[in-house]
């Protein structure tokens, strides 16, 4: 359970945030408050986008959040063997949520040619949130595959937990731990090797290329965006050893990188050299594993 303190104290951050932007939206307050970008903040709020749902996305925002949160605080500490289904109902709040707000994020600098600085706040929160769920998610599935294997029910198991043989060491008791020491454990199994923190500097440089050197076309600013947005995304669920493989598919991003610079950017030299140095350095840092701290059963041969 204490490793879903911290993902439970972003929910409710992002609760707030979500809660703010919704009484914008809908009327309540006449501004929107923006920490780096100013008015900005209410034209994303009241753009195409945004307007296109049949509701304030912000408010169905909240909603959400608020549920990833309550069940967060569901079921005990091992609940991935004695209450799976509640892991698979966390699963479906906290990855989708995630898809959906980086889709968000993604329109805002493309589509709507503006940024939402609390919008970025509780991405990031919620960024941050899927490396600390992904374990117990995994652990999940390889109770219910092995359950499966042994030949129990797996409805009953999966509504009622049960156990398997050979089911590991017993869960570490972590009352007597002081506060520095459950924090640590919070994030264990959450590590930021080198090799993730270039390709996160490298998203989150392309996502700001476009502000900062203010030439070239638009079409290489927009693929900069949506190509770092997504750099971003993949190197942060790198961050969990457990799904460090997925860094593989920067690779793809450095491929598409390469080529939306010879498709748009020729005529700007500077933001051209830009493009292809981080597409290279992406490629080749999108390889190496990265120092791993823990060790995770039969899930090990995976990570590759």
């Amino acid at each position: 359970w204490i490793r879903r303190w911290l993902g439970i104290a972003l929910s409710l951050v992002g609760f707030l945030i979500a809660r703010y932007l919704a009484a914008f939206q809908l009327g309540y307050i006449a501004h929107a408050w923006d920490p780096f970008f100013g008015g900005s903040s209410e034209k994303v709020l009241h753009s195409v986008v945004s307007r296109s749902f049949p509701i304030s996305d912000a408010g169905f925002g909240a909603m959400a959040y608020i549920l990833e949160m309550i069940s967060g605080f569901l079921g005990d500490r091992a609940r991935w063997r004695t209450a799976p289904w509640m892991v698979v109902l966390f699963a479906i709040l906290v990855l989708p949520l995630g898809v959906t707000s980086i889709t968000l994020v993604i329109t805002q600098p493309t589509i709507v040619h503006h940024w939402c600085g609390l919008c970025l706040i509780a991405a990031v929160g919620l960024l941050t949130s899927v490396p600390l769920a992904v374990h117990e998610i995994i652990a999940m599935g390889q109770f219910l595959l092995e359950a499966k294997r042994e030949g129990k029910n797996f409805w009953r198991v999966f509504f009622m937990g049960g156990t398997v043989s050979g089911g590991g060491q017993p869960d570490p008791d972590r009352r007597g731990y002081s506060l520095a020491q459950r924090w640590v454990a919070s994030v264990q199994g959450v590590t930021i090797p080198w090799t993730v923190a270039v390709q996160l500097v490298i998203g989150i440089w392309l996502m700001a290329r476009p502000d900062v050197m203010r030439i070239g076309t638009v079409w290489s600013g927009d693929a900069d965006q949506f190509i770092g947005a997504l750099i971003v995304t993949i190197a942060m669920i790198a961050t969990a050893e457990v799904t460090r493989q997925v860094r593989f598919l920067n690779i793809i991003c450095a491929v598409l990188l390469l080529i939306a610079a010879l498709a748009f950017s020729r005529a700007a030299p500077l933001v051209l050299a830009s493009e292809i140095i981080c597409a290279i350095v992406l490629a080749v840092v999108s390889i190496p594993k990265g120092r791993m701290l823990e060790r995770y059963g039969a899930w090990d041969k995976y990570i590759w």
